[in-house]
């Protein structure tokens, strides 16, 4: 069972359409190869919808792949795919999408960028505390930079999830199932 189940913490499913046939998306039961820029991949033989791959959490990776980058650019921008309400000046609101948050921005960020804390240490860091009301983890900066489609596409290292094994450099990265793999 995922980990983050048995801690009691909240998560979501989560899938994606396959990078290497984009019109089919990974399936709860399925199998399904998360892809690394080394070229390595890691095989889930019965995926379960909660982003693990072999024991491995697909956020934890897109944190870790992009760490090192996004610690030399903390202008880079995370695209927010919520909606906000503005006032429009005659009295009237309007909904527009958010602003785009530099990623310098975020709480978590100064521990991020510190390349010389390991992702468990982060975690220890910031044990016990929240961001927009989930835990904040290592995992929880992988889902905070790539979670849509258009974070994850804009990412140096893209979370690609393919139907079988396959050069990483060869596909685009992953979209989001809207169907979270059911």
């Amino acid at each position: 069972m995922n980990e983050q189940l048995l801690k009691g913490e909240k998560v979501g499913t989560f899938s994606w359409k396959f990078c290497d046939r984009p019109r089919k998306a990974l399936r709860v039961g399925e199998r399904g190869f998360l892809l690394l820029p080394d070229n390595s991949v890691i095989c889930e033989e019965c995926y379960e919808g909660y982003g693990v791959f072999g024991a491995k959490d697909a956020y934890v990776i897109v944190a870790a792949l992009n760490r090192e980058y996004l610690s030399k650019h903390p202008d880079y921008l995370v695209w927010q795919a919520h909606l906000i309400e503005l006032a429009d000046g005659n009295g009237r609101t309007k909904r527009v999408r958010a602003p785009a948050i530099r990623i310098s921005e975020y709480p978590w960020y100064p521990l991020y960028a510190d390349l010389s804390i390991s992702p468990e240490r982060f975690n220890e860091y910031v044990d016990g505390m929240e961001y927009r009301g989930f835990p904040m983890n290592f995992r929880s900066v992988g889902i905070e930079i790539a979670a849509y489609d258009e974070q994850n596409r804009r990412l140096p290292y893209p979370i690609k999830v393919a139907n079988m094994p396959t050069d990483y450099a060869t596909w685009p990265a992953s979209k989001n199932d809207p169907r979270q793999g059911y």
